[in-house]
């Protein structure tokens, strides 16, 4: 059937579709595909909490889902790589 097609299946039928997502939430860009719950997709959730609750004024929850996780760990590694890559990034600056 083509879009211009008007056959009694097809009239009215139409799927809604849900917002797009990019699946990150909150200061730490917790995803919804293993943190929280966006009503999106398929969530591990290990945080036991909607996704939404990352996007308030309120970063306590973002931080408790960041040590119930063990994800500060990871952060911190990161950070500290990166940070070893541009430790002489001034040292020709006088």
């Amino acid at each position: 059937m083509e879009d211009g097609d008007s056959s009694r299946e097809g009239r009215g039928k139409r799927k809604q579709k849900k917002p797009w997502s990019l699946g990150l939430y909150g200061l730490f860009q917790l995803s919804d595909g293993y943190f929280c719950d966006s009503g999106y997709r398929w969530s591990r959730n290990k945080c036991g909490t909607a996704c939404s609750a990352f996007t308030d004024d309120n970063i306590l929850d973002d931080i408790a889902c960041l040590v119930k996780t063990d994800y500060w760990k990871f952060i911190l590694k990161e950070a500290s790589l990166v940070c070893l890559r541009t430790r002489n990034f001034f040292s020709e600056c006088k």
